[in-house]
């Protein structure tokens, strides 16, 4: 068969239908495959419509594909660190808002313990905290009775934070002395009071390096012109861990001591009537 003849040729179609009359359809080979063009050109647009502006788009994504399930738990866990990431970052701004006034507050050993400064250091509650860590954690549960009369403050005391020395100044805060020095050579070690959580750990240029530390039911104790801080802000510290060493350190001093401060909230304190004698 002609080319020629092939193009003139008909295609017949005729529907076997259960009835008594047959009708059949002639179509020209030219016009058939107009209509399955037409046809085919049409299924492929409303399908496209579909994928592009409803949502059977997401369909594309049922196929299990290896890079974009392992580009999901990618994403899953930079969201997870991402909110950890904010909390950390509350905290931290929170806990630079108050070493900004521990800073002014640890410029000298005179400042008016009624100024308001204080009030922007009033200790927030730390959850979970933890006492002890030594024997000197059971002395304090054995002996917490037997202060609890003298010292009204749910039982609180101090130890010496250094061995073996004299207290040299008294607190007098009449002559604006807001806490109590201790005789000792330069490179004395020093030990927390108390256990608690560093707040502030540099260095001033009245009074030198220093040290403050928040502990249990808003107490606070200052330690100030140390030689070498061996704790930074944030540490952990028990009642009796080496903290520090002495020194002479900053324009406030006139030889090497160790000043100690104790303050609850915005109150000053006497440190010796919390010392154990």
């Amino acid at each position: 068969m002609k080319f020629k003849d092939f193009k003139k040729s008909s295609i017949y179609i005729i529907p076997n239908l259960p009835s008594k009359e047959m009708k059949r359809y002639k179509l020209s080979l030219w016009r058939l495959i107009g209509y399955l063009t037409a046809y085919s050109v049409s299924l492929i647009l409303i399908v496209f419509l579909l994928f592009t502006f409803s949502p059977l788009r997401k369909a594309i994504f049922w196929v299990d594909n290896p890079q974009i399930a392992q580009q999901r738990q990618k994403i899953a866990k930079l969201e997870t660190q991402v909110v950890l990431l904010t909390k950390e970052l509350g905290k931290v701004a929170k806990l630079d808002r108050r070493l900004k006034y521990a800073i002014i507050l640890a410029g000298t050993d005179s400042l008016d313990s009624s100024a308001a400064i204080y009030d922007t250091l009033k200790s927030e509650k730390i959850k979970n905290k933890m006492d002890g860590g030594s024997i000197l954690f059971v002395a304090e549960k054995f002996f917490k009775k037997f202060f609890q009369a003298d010292q009204k403050e749910n039982g609180f005391f101090l130890i010496s934070p250094v061995k073996k020395t004299l207290i040299i100044k008294e607190f007098e805060p009449k002559e604006s002395h807001f806490g109590i020095d201790f005789a000792v050579k330069p490179n004395t070690e020093i030990y927390s009071p108390a256990s608690g959580y560093v707040i502030f750990s540099g260095f001033t240029a009245l009074d030198g390096n220093i040290l403050i530390i928040e502990h249990k039911n808003n107490f606070r104790t200052v330690l100030k012109h140390c030689n070498i801080l061996l704790k930074k802000s944030g540490d952990k510290v028990y009642q009796g861990e080496l903290v520090a060493l002495s020194g002479n350190s900053g324009v406030n001093t006139s030889g090497p001591h160790l000043h100690l401060e104790l303050w609850h909230g915005d109150k000053i304190l006497n440190p010796r009537e919390y010392l154990i004698k």
